[in-house]
């Protein structure tokens, strides 16, 4: 049946709704999207709703300033991470700088990141840039301080869509 397919591509598309809702400042109506997400994954086995639903849901919460709530959501998410899931890595590495340009704290973020070290060891060169855009001191060889920059420079691109 094509219904998973089906069923992963709606929940694809929710979130990117879910996602611009949020950078145009929606964060009630992303949160909406966020229980339509739980919804579809209640109605399947597949987990991949469910992690959309928590990545909109700490992008509404990032908007509205709630830091312990993003944290929360995040812990979720990385005691979830595959490493060798290329897709999930690269969703992080999007995913993140979004959260980011929308509020959330990056210091939290990189302290929660740290608390996962199977995650860390994946995406050291974002743990670099959270440190760096919370304003800490970071010591990182010369290539994974570039990486970081180019992190750095996306978050401020996101944060000057949201702006418009």
């Amino acid at each position: 049946s094509a219904l998973p397919e089906l069923q992963d591509a709606v929940g694809m598309v929710t979130r990117n709704i879910a996602e611009r809702l949020c950078m145009l400042g929606d964060a009630a109506a992303a949160l909406q999207r966020a229980q339509a997400l739980r919804t579809l994954a209640s109605r399947q086995t597949a987990t991949e709703p469910l992690l959309h639903a928590d990545w909109v849901e700490a992008m509404a919460r990032a908007l509205l300033g709630e830091t312990t709530r993003v944290e929360a959501l995040f812990r979720g998410i990385l005691s979830r991470f595959d490493g060798d899931d290329q897709q999930m890595v690269h969703d992080f590495q999007k995913t993140v700088p979004t959260l980011v340009a929308l509020g959330a704290d990056p210091g939290s973020l990189a302290g929660v990141l740290e608390e996962y070290p199977h995650a860390l060891e994946a995406l050291r060169p974002l743990a670099v840039a959270l440190r760096l855009e919370a304003g800490d001191k970071v010591r990182a060889p010369s290539e994974m301080l570039e990486v970081a920059e180019d992190i750095r420079a996306e978050i401020d691109e996101q944060r000057g869509q949201r702006a418009r």
